[in-house]
């Protein structure tokens, strides 16, 4: 397979732009971003807050458009799975109802739905769960059928929005090793967006780092590459302070 035909996502000087509320000018989030995305690769994004990350995501997904540049996604917008923080779940939805909700717009019999989102309910480790309603789940529980909600689409990338931002640590540090887990199981492409340098080094097998608005690329990492090469704490510990000391020089202006 050729270099192009392994991409899953390619992006070539991304800009966006939002007007203010009563024309008071204009504010440029994204200004000229060009990055490409392997098939099956872990792409973690970070970058100061406000910088434009979330925006990022939202344009690849097809729920906003760029100003400017040219993106091209193998499969097209329906080919997206989009995970958030704040889980999304539909609260009169069991947990098995949420997974194969997506399905439901397809041609596809109730039957075969049914049996795929099982088959998710045993991959995400919820057995046993699959009639609860999400306020009956714990938030790694609720966050785990998200996951599942945007897998069972068989996505050609997965977008994730801080997705654990709101679990507390213990319950991040789990759902960090369970996605860990099921990305090396299945090798989905997976773009990620976080705040924490040490959940994007621990995760990712590449590494954008944006800078303030409006947002460019200041630093990639490959990832991969190093840990293949024999990464050690000490390697770890020196690059999340090497990350920690770049972001510190791109605080966004609030």
């Amino acid at each position: 397979m050729g270099q192009a035909e392994a991409m899953r996502l390619s992006i070539k000087a991304l800009y966006k732009n939002f007007l203010m509320p009563k024309g008071r000018g204009i504010v440029e989030v994204l200004g000229g971003i060009s990055l490409e995305v392997k098939k099956g690769s872990f792409v973690a994004i970070l970058g100061p807050s406000g910088c434009g990350k979330t925006t990022f995501l939202r344009i690849i997904s097809g729920l906003e458009p760029p100003t400017k540049g040219e993106i091209h996604l193998e499969g097209g917008k329906d080919s997206v799975g989009m995970v958030f923080q704040e889980f999304a779940l539909f609260p009169w939805r069991s947990a098995l109802g949420n997974i194969e909700f997506g399905l439901e717009f397809r041609n596809i019999s109730k039957r075969e739905r049914r049996e795929k989102a099982r088959n998710l309910v045993r991959l995400i480790g919820l057995e046993g769960f699959e009639g609860y309603y999400p306020y009956q789940l714990s938030g790694g529980m609720q966050q785990r059928v998200a996951l599942a909600r945007a897998l069972i689409l068989e996505p050609t990338i997965i977008l994730m929005d801080e997705p654990f931002g709101s679990l507390d640590s213990q319950t991040r540090s789990d759902m960090q090793g369970f996605l860990l887990n099921l990305w090396e199981e299945r090798q989905d492409t997976v773009v990620f967006v976080t705040h924490s340098v040490r959940e994007a080094i621990k995760l990712s097998t590449e590494l954008y780092l944006f800078s303030k608005r409006p947002a460019r690329i200041v630093r990639h990492w490959d990832l991969a590459g190093l840990k293949a090469s024999g990464f050690r704490p000490q390697d770890y510990l020196a690059l999340e302070q090497e990350v920690l000391e770049l972001l510190k020089k791109e605080r966004a202006v609030v």
